[in-house]
């Protein structure tokens, strides 16, 4: 793939990273990180100059670009895919700015990029609207008149097609030092300090309406695509077209997932993870949430810790509750589903595992598991120890922008929630294939090695669960490990699946290692 579409394709993927997590950028200082997307492609390298380029003048020019596209649109800009409105904005601003490169390039180029980054079937209405645009920029036209200038031969990706190419201007973006503003696909809803009245009640007129006023819809973000939210009988929502809906749901009860004295801001934004976690799984991107709460009393303080853990959680990934129930119960009881939206076709299944295929893991696993046995008394670790695997028990972090990118390139995928062997297997049996793996690849804490010994660590690792990393399964020439290495996310490959169905695990030596259990069962 050429160096130009590699800069495109990694300008649209850090603005997507960007409209999602709304971190502040600082334009003069931003780097364009190389990502590999497409599993087919060579590897071209990357035009970063060019990449930046896009990067800074979509984000110095969105304003601008948006107003370009809005009359070409068939809905609304903020119901737009945010893969689509990225491509779209890039395309918007190469028409704009970058005037030496042929207008039909720029739209093929989308196009491709439509298909690359999962948006396939929207490559012809994203190639539609640019046509519109460039035709009111009369670009068209002009280049036909410059084509006979300066042209060079650029072959394009299918190797099929000529298209005349012209040498790159060398115009500078004038610099805009304006602040970037929220994303335009979410906002606040309004808070009125005059009727917050109901912020501090006596806590025995709390009923189950007063609780989530209270609690659950203060503060909210609004997604546009949500008809109806919280205050009827349903909600209502709109899914993009040509995408499915993903939904999971899990339920955490104490006594079995969770012990009294954990935090309640650590509870909640566990309850909410586990369900992200699974959408990241899918390769889905998190829109909606319902809550089902039941509480054997009513402490507001408890309550209020509990909900800012969780809408910490949906603020960062954009996530609106949009309903749920509330009641009293002799044992704390937390259910969360989570709805999401992945291109038709493209989400990553447990049954799509081939012989032949890599299998990978992210981060570092059973730190969750010993903190766990900790809590339970089984093990004693330090505190400097217990310190360090209580994060990882109490405050997972859901891999969603790394599996977005994997959707491209992965075939399968599960998170590891009731341990690798256990997790692992699911996919197997789905495929219907077998894998080996070497266990001693497997990345395990130094932390858990010091305070049960290597064997019972790796024991751990392997079926104690709650880790909610990933579990990747993907062909023999995808760079996974590169492309997350662009999240500063740990990548290990493990093992390779095999025809002969079943799982072996087995130690560097090649000697079998057989734990005494394969991990979680609730049964």
């Amino acid at each position: 793939m050429l160096k130009r579409t590699n800069a495109r394709i990694s300008a649209v993927q850090s603005l997507y990273q960007w409209h999602l997590t709304e971190q502040d950028i600082n334009l003069s200082e931003i780097e364009l990180s190389d990502f590999i997307l497409d599993q087919n492609k060579p590897q071209g390298g990357i035009d970063k100059n060019y990449g930046e380029k896009i990067l800074k003048g979509v984000l110095q020019n969105k304003n601008r670009l948006d107003e370009q596209m809005k009359p070409f649109l068939d809905r609304s800009i903020n119901d737009l895919d945010p893969i689509e409105y990225a491509i779209l904005r890039v395309g918007i601003f190469e028409l704009l700015f970058c005037t030496d490169t042929p207008y039909r390039v720029v739209l093929n180029e989308a196009t491709e990029l439509a298909k690359i980054l999962g948006a396939e079937k929207s490559h012809r209405y994203i190639n539609a609207v640019l046509d519109k645009v460039a035709h009111q920029q009369n670009l068209a036209e002009k280049q036909k008149n410059q084509q006979s200038k300066n042209e060079i031969l650029l072959v394009n990706q299918n190797n099929s097609d000529i298209t005349p190419y012209t040498q790159e201007s060398t115009e500078k973006l004038a610099p805009n030092t304006s602040p970037l503003p929220t994303p335009p696909k979410f906002q606040r809803m309004p808070h009125n300090k005059e009727k917050d009245s109901y912020i501090t009640p006596n806590q025995d007129s709390l009923d189950e309406f007063s609780i989530i006023k209270q609690f659950f819809t203060r503060n909210i973000y609004f997604r546009r695509d949500v008809t109806l939210g919280i205050g009827d009988d349903c909600a209502l929502v709109t899914v993009p077209e040509n995408y499915e809906l993903a939904l999971t749901i899990d339920t955490l009860i104490e006594g079995v997932h969770f012990t009294k004295n954990t935090h309640p801001e650590a509870l909640g934004h566990k309850a909410l993870a586990v369900g992200l976690s699974d959408l990241a799984a899918m390769g889905a991107t998190p829109a909606w949430a319902t809550l089902a709460l039941t509480i054997p009393t009513l402490n507001t303080k408890w309550l209020t810790q509990f909900s800012q853990g969780i809408n910490n959680l949906l603020e960062k990934y954009k996530v609106q509750l949009i309903g749920g129930d509330t009641t009293r119960g002799e044992i704390l009881t937390i259910t969360l589903q989570l709805h999401g939206f992945v291109p038709k076709g493209k989400a990553l299944r447990r049954d799509k595992a081939q012989v032949g295929d890599k299998v990978y893991i992210t981060g570092t696993l059973g730190n969750a598991g010993l903190a766990l046995q900790a809590r339970l008394g089984k093990v004693v670790p330090t505190q400097e120890v217990l310190s360090y695997i209580n994060r990882s028990l109490d405050w997972p972090q859901p891999r969603v922008l790394e599996a977005l990118t994997l959707r491209s390139l992965a075939h399968a995928a599960i998170d590891i929630s009731d341990g690798l062997i256990a997790d692992l297997e699911h996919i197997l049996i789905a495929s219907k294939v077998g894998a080996t793996i070497n266990v001693d690849s497997i990345p395990i804490s130094d932390f858990i090695k010091t305070t049960v010994g290597n064997d019972e660590a790796l024991t751990i690792a392997l079926t104690a669960g709650d880790d909610y990393e990933l579990c990747i399964i993907a062909p023999d020439h995808a760079p996974i490990e590169s492309v997350l290495s662009e999240f500063d996310c740990p990548c290990t490959f493990i093992g390779v699946i095999e025809e002969n169905q079943g799982l072996h695990c087995c130690r560097s030596d090649g000697t079998l290692f057989s734990p005494k259990s394969k991990g979680y069962q609730h049964f």
